[in-house]
């Protein structure tokens, strides 16, 4: 029971049952555990303590008919580094990355208590069973698992006090970050890798429309006062959290909102170098404050990059020098771009080139002119 002591909260009371250490290949162990838990919320209790202590999330996998009569709770939960997507059944063809089929297995049965024909001889002090199959194919450390931890209850309940004074999802995840620095310092990246302390942005824009918004709503239409309090946080609900679909569009965010801040950063450092740029971003920003629908923003995002084959710049250029190029028909309503060495060739379509002669610019003070 002292190797035992290492991973079960201590607030609780314990008698062992059965027990099995697997030092081979996937280390861990295998136990059957009594415990002093007697209610529904107690084993909820438990299970966030169990999750904290260990620094690891369940997902449920399975529940069970109860009644007052025999069964006060009981629950399957598998490991959330496995979503299924291995199974046969399953639909998903991209699985989230995740997902490692971890073999990792909990199930939570609480027993109702004064039984009269139960044989059970630690049912009125031990009422609740565990059966914890604690064996993971995957790091419980590293930065890329922690990073799918599931937020705690203290982090929601920070998020939620920010959103009531007036913060939006991002000033609030910004905030929350600063106060993580302010009281770890030297050890906060190690802590920003923590999805249990350092959420995605994903996740609290989920948090502010399920939960805030809708607690905002129900204020106004029933009670007209102010937004619900944050000092008495909502319930948790493990099945209102994003499913392993919502994570997987969840990373598609987080890589969009990294790509975009990429591209508009070099975007600014463009303007900043060429004044042509700095015309077109000015005529860009006029459209795109024109644009009013979504599916209008929608067309213009795909046709946004198309290159204009009426008007074709062709910059071409070596390590020591520039290239001379010639330009002569080619097949099949094509015109033939080589340079002088004819090691490398361009085809352009004639068809949406202008009926009139166009020049076409090719490196420094070189024009080439379509052929009449």
């Amino acid at each position: 029971m002292e190797y035992l002591q290492n991973f079960l909260p201590s607030s609780y009371v314990y008698k062992l049952i059965d027990f099995f250490e697997i030092t081979e290949h996937l280390q861990g162990f295998e136990a059957n555990i009594r415990a002093n838990i007697y209610s529904k919320a107690e084993a909820e209790s438990w299970l966030d303590d169990f999750e904290s202590l260990n620094k690891v999330n369940f997902r449920v996998l399975r529940t069970y008919a109860h009644g007052e009569l025999k069964l006060v709770f009981k629950k399957d939960y598998r490991c959330h580094h496995n979503t299924g997507a291995s199974l046969k059944s399953s639909k998903t063809k991209n699985p989230s990355s995740k997902h490692v089929n971890c073999p990792a297995f909990l199930r939570i049965t609480v027993k109702k208590c004064g039984m009269k024909r139960s044989q059970d001889k630690l049912l009125n002090t031990y009422p609740c069973e565990l059966t914890i199959r604690h064996i993971h194919n995957h790091l419980l450390e590293s930065a890329d698992v922690l990073r799918h931890r599931r937020p705690t209850k203290e982090t929601e309940e920070k998020i939620l006090e920010l959103f009531a004074i007036g913060h939006s999802p991002s000033s609030a995840l910004d905030l929350l970050k600063y106060d993580l620095q302010e009281e770890y310092g030297s050890e906060y990246n190690k802590i920003a890798a923590d999805g249990a302390l350092c959420p995605k942005l994903q996740w609290v824009f989920h948090k502010y429309h399920t939960k805030f918004k809708k607690a905002h709503k129900a204020s106004d239409e029933f009670s007209n006062s102010h937004i619900s309090s944050p000092s008495s946080p909502l319930p948790t609900d493990r099945s209102e959290e994003p499913s392993d679909n919502d994570n997987l569009n969840q990373e598609r965010f987080i890589s969009i909102q990294q790509n975009l801040q990429r591209v508009f950063d070099k975007l600014l450092q463009d303007v900043q170098e060429d004044p042509h740029i700095l015309d077109a971003t000015e005529k860009f920003i006029q459209n795109f404050d024109n644009i009013k629908t979504n599916s209008a923003l929608i067309s213009s995002l795909h046709m946004f990059g198309k290159q204009n084959m009426e008007i074709i710049d062709v910059q071409l250029t070596s390590e020591k020098a520039k290239l001379q190029h010639t330009c002569t028909p080619g097949k099949h309503g094509y015109l033939l771009v080589e340079d002088a060495d004819g090691d490398s060739q361009w085809l352009v379509p004639l068809k949406k080139i202008r009926k009139e002669p166009q020049s076409l610019s090719v490196g420094q003070n070189i024009t080439l002119k379509k052929n009449q």
